[in-house]
Parts: structure tokens; C-alpha cells; sequence
């Protein structure tokens, strides 16, 4: 038997089937041989065809949904890609920070250079978390929402991991949420007195010129 979510997501590759112009010849082909083998998988007479249809259909399925990243007509996440490469990138260039560091739950008292640097990182981590949540804000609106919420089920990468995590951080406890979020004011303005520092330093450096 399919799952339930592989099944929903198989169902929404291929509503659009033969109503769109702009698939490549490649993906029309996936597409359509995804909407055979569930067609099969509902019509097969026997438990054995029900099987082999099932299994192909949901092989198929996971890999074109996994490689939706170079399908820009069936990736749901396309208006994410700037930020998640900004953040994967960000992520990247600190080799002690980790996703647990993106979801904000170190804290950082110090104020020696390390500490001032990795501050100065997680303050930029936390304005891109910022951007995702608006843009989860706007996905909330659209034909989207189906696609996120079996993303979330299928936990199948980043993407949807960090949407699910932006989507219900305001659902954790409350005591918790204000916690971290006055934690986090105080970052943000330490940061911000850093910039203003480094700001002042480079008008005078202009002003001299």
C-alpha cells in the first residue's frame, strides 16, 4: 500500500497534468508515467499488481519530488531558493554552527572576539529566519499550503524542516518564546552598537580622505 502523503503528493504532480506548456520534455515524461503507475495502482484487480504498481509509483514519486530543486515548474519552494542558499552559505562559513545554532538555542554571554563574532553571525542567521517567516506568512495564502504540509509530514529536507520550525515556533510555550526573544533583543543590540562603531569609523576614515 502507498502512503497516505506519498499518495497526496503524487495527486498534486499531476493535477496540472496536460494544463501546463512550460514542462520540458523530461518532465512531462515523469509526470506522466507517475499518473499511469497510480492509475494502475488504483485499478490493479489483484494484491500483486497492487504491489509492484505501488512500489514503482512511489519510487518515482520521491524522486522527482526529491530532485524538485531543478524542477522549477513543480518545485513549491522556488520563491525560497535565495534565502535558503543565503542560509546554507551562512551556515557554511562558521565550522562550529550547525542547524541548532540557526534555531537559536545557544546563548552567547561573552564578550571576547569569538564569542563578538559568532554573536554577530546568529544576529544575521535570525534577520534571514525573519524573511523565511514572512514568506511562510505569504505561503499560508496560496495553492502552497498542500505542499508544505505533506513536506513537513515526509521531513525529506532542510527546506521543509526549517518552514515547519518557523511555522510553529510561536506555538511553543510562552514563557519559552519570550525568553529567547529577549535574549535575542539584547544580540541584536549589541550588534547593532558594533555597527554603529564600525560605521562612525569608516566616515571618519572618509572624512579624511
Amino acid at each position: 500500500m502507498m502512503r497516505d502523503e506519498i499518495k497526496a503528493l503524487g495527486e498534486l504532480i499531476t493535477k496540472d497534468l496536460g494544463l501546463k506548456d512550460d514542462y520540458d520534455v523530461l518532465n512531462k515524461w515523469m509526470i506522466t508515467y507517475i499518473a499511469e503507475q497510480m492509475t494502475k495502482y488504483e485499478s490493479a484487480e489483484t494484491e500483486k499488481e497492487r504491489q509492484v504498481a505501488g512500489e514503482r509509483c512511489t519510487d518515482t514519486i520521491m524522486k522527482f519530488w526529491r530532485h524538485r530543486a531543478y524542477n522549477v515548474s513543480q518545485n513549491p519552494f522556488t520563491e525560497y531558493k535565495e534565502l535558503f542558499s543565503g542560509l546554507k552559505r551562512l551556515l557554511a562559513d562558521e565550522s562550529e554552527m550547525h542547524f541548532d545554532d540557526f534555531l537559536g538555542r545557544r546563548d552567547v554571554d561573552s564578550d571576547d572576539l569569538a564569542d563578538q563574532v559568532r554573536k554577530i553571525k546568529k544576529v544575521a542567521v535570525w534577520l534571514i529566519e525573519e524573511r523565511i517567516e514572512v514568506k511562510v506568512d505569504e505561503l499560508s495564502t496560496d495553492d502552497s499550503e498542500d505542499w508544505l504540509q505533506i513536506a513537513k509530514v515526509l521531513d525529506d529536507g532542510d527546506d521543509a524542516r526549517i518552514i515547519e520550525f518557523i511555522s510553529n515556533e510561536l506555538d511553543e510555550n510562552k514563557m519559552m518564546v519570550t525568553e529567547i526573544v529577549q535574549k535575542r533583543i539584547i544580540a541584536i543590540e549589541d550588534v547593532i552598537l558594533l555597527y554603529n562603531k564600525l560605521l562612525s569609523r569608516y566616515k571618519s576614515q572618509l572624512e579624511q580622505l
